[in-house]
């Protein structure tokens, strides 16, 4: 697990889904990117990630996706998990 502090001083924890599609991610999991270019956290709401098109795209596919507001790239980490200490029960 990848643990990252996001700019508002809240702690994500980032579970392992490497080379999962979107649809096999539960609905309640949060999701974080990190810009490559910039370096920039952001928190990424669900319906930027759950629109038509994207049930079967892996998550490394949608992350090339991303444009990042900061700096303009499409260069982006995606990491999906969890914000605050202990995980959610599943």
């Amino acid at each position: 697990m990848n643990k990252v502090e996001m700019p508002d001083g809240r702690l994500f924890v980032a579970n392992e889904w490497h080379g999962a599609s979107i649809n096999t991610i539960p609905a309640h999991v949060d999701a974080v990117a990190i810009c490559r270019n910039c370096k920039v956290i952001r928190e990424v709401p669900s319906r930027l990630y759950r629109i038509g098109g994207t049930e079967g795209m892996n998550i490394e596919k949608l992350a090339r996706r991303l444009r990042c507001s900061t700096c303009d790239a499409r260069d982006a980490d995606l990491y999906f998990g969890y914000f605050g200490g202990e995980p959610p029960p599943y």
